[in-house]
C-alpha cells in the first residue's frame, strides 16, 4: 500500500497511532531519499494526527468540511499517483493550506500545527544523522527555533546518533526502506 493510500485511510479511521507511524516512516524515507512529497506527507500526518489529538477540533462546525476536502486531496492524489504523476504541488497548496486554514479559525490550542510539525520533523532527520542545514532544507523548519529544540533535547545521546559503521548504517537503510535482509 502506498503512503498516501494508508495516510488517507488512516485519516478517515481517525487512528492517531497509524497517522504518527505514517508521519514517522515517511520523514525517514525522505531523510534517506530526499524526496519533498515524503517530507510533506510526513508534516501532513503529524498535522492531521495533533488535530485529530484535540477535542474542541473534532466538535468544530469546520471539522466535517475539512475532513471532505482532506479526503478528496488525498484521493486525487493517489489518482495522480496511479498516473506516475507528482503530487507535491497538491500536498503543499491544497492539504497543507487546508491544514493552516482550519489551525488559524480554532487557535488557541493548536496554533502553527505545520510549524511545529516541521519542526518536529526536522529534528527526527537531525537525529537520523544528517545535518542542520540538510534537515532545514528538507523541512522548511525555522533555524533558529530548530536549534533552541535541539538544544532542549537529548538526541544527542540517542543510540540512532551515536556513531555508526558503515555496515550498520547500511542495515538501518535497508530496515527504513522496509527491504528484507
Amino acid at each position: 500500500m502506498k503512503m498516501l493510500e494508508k495516510l488517507r485511510k488512516a485519516f478517515k479511521a481517525k487512528n492517531l497511532t497509524a497517522l504518527k507511524r505514517i508521519s514517522n516512516q515517511a520523514i525517514e524515507r525522505a531523510a534517506l531519499t530526499e524526496d519533498p512529497e515524503m517530507v510533506n506527507i510526513s508534516l501532513i500526518a503529524y498535522a492531521l494526527y495533533k488535530l485529530l489529538s484535540k477535542p474542541h477540533v473534532l466538535e468544530s462546525e469546520q471539522w466535517e468540511a475539512f475532513v471532505k476536502d482532506v479526503d478528496a486531496d488525498l484521493a486525487e492524489g493517489m489518482a495522480l499517483q496511479e498516473k506516475g504523476e507528482a503530487v507535491g504541488g497538491l500536498l503543499e497548496k491544497d492539504i497543507i493550506n487546508d491544514i493552516n486554514k482550519i489551525d488559524a479559525s480554532l487557535g488557541n490550542y493548536v496554533q502553527d500545527v505545520i510549524k511545529k510539525a516541521r519542526m518536529k520533523q526536522a529534528s527526527r532527520i537531525y537525529a537520523m544523522g544528517l545535518s542542520l542545514d540538510k534537515a532545514i532544507a528538507l523541512t522548511g523548519a525555522d533555524r533558529f527555533q530548530l536549534m533552541s529544540y535541539i538544544g532542549a533535547t537529548v538526541i544527542h545521546e540517542r543510540p540512532f546518533t551515536r556513531t555508526k559503521s558503515v555496515v550498520d548504517r547500511y542495515q538501518t537503510t535497508k530496515k527504513i526502506l522496509g527491504e528484507k535482509k
